[in-house]
């Protein structure tokens, strides 16, 4: 279930810009009917795509001003952005090899974090964000830089280690640089709840879920979210090198 783009920021790719400046035009409405609009209608405007960003893709002074603008108006910026992920309780959570995962166990490098589960049957969700995850990850490791993406689950009954490693191997993710988590479903709730992921089982195979994807520092502090799938791989390769350390190569 996609959501409407909420940002007060400019995107940095111009023509997601302009398209959402026009789309708002065309809307006409104050944002409570709009989005009351779109809860009613979520299931027509699940194929309906536009970027979501806060704090992304801006030098560090801007960055940090608007930080501080997008806290003030956005509780989602207010409680996650700036969030250092090692104080985010997170027990109970394994990897795709059956380990124990843990985000302090993390190398200090940048971090794409999203959420997904294996059975999605829309194109433009979870397998729209997997494949972006692996295309960011070959180009870093192409250009040398080291990064760490992280995809969680939210369907942990179904998505075990075994089928994680299958979904990897079948979507071209190299476990090198890529790891999926599952855990109990008490701790995948939880980390869910604190991530702001919204899901609606509607059946055995199919989960109704907002996305977020979120780029995180070398210091695993959260730097960035994307509301929706569709955000530029171009612009968060480009985020993720930049917070890389200057002597990786």
């Amino acid at each position: 279930m996609q959501e409407p783009n909420s940002s007060p920021f400019p995107c940095p790719t111009g023509s997601s810009h302009r398209h959402r400046s026009a789309s708002r035009k065309r809307a006409g409405k104050p944002d409570v009917i709009r989005r009351a609009t779109w809860r009613f209608s979520s299931l027509l405007l699940i194929a309906s795509l536009t970027a979501g960003l806060s704090g992304c893709g801006k030098s560090e002074g801007h960055q940090a001003a608007s930080l501080a603008k997008h806290a003030a108006t956005d509780p989602n910026s207010q409680e996650l952005v700036g969030q250092s992920i090692n104080d985010i309780p997170d027990t109970g959570l394994i990897n795709e090899r059956g380990e124990a995962a843990s985000f302090a166990g993390l190398p200090n490098e940048p971090i794409l974090l999203t959420f997904i589960y294996t059975r999605c049957p829309m194109a433009n969700m979870c397998p729209l964000i997997t494949q972006k995850v692996s295309q960011v990850q070959q180009r870093l490791a192409a250009s040398g830089v080291s990064a760490r993406f992280v995809e969680v689950s939210f369907d942990p009954e179904y998505d075990t280690p075994a089928v994680l490693r299958a979904y990897a191997d079948s979507h071209g993710l190299d476990t090198k640089d890529v790891t999926l988590w599952t855990g109990t479903p008490e701790a995948i709730k939880s980390l869910t709840e604190h991530f702001r992921i919204t899901t609606d089982r509607q059946s055995d195979q199919v989960i109704m879920h907002n996305m977020r994807t979120f780029l995180i520092g070398p210091d695993h502090v959260i730097r960035c979210v994307y509301r929706r799938s569709d955000w530029p791989v171009d612009e968060v390769t480009r985020v993720l090198a930049a917070m890389a350390s200057p002597n990786q190569s």
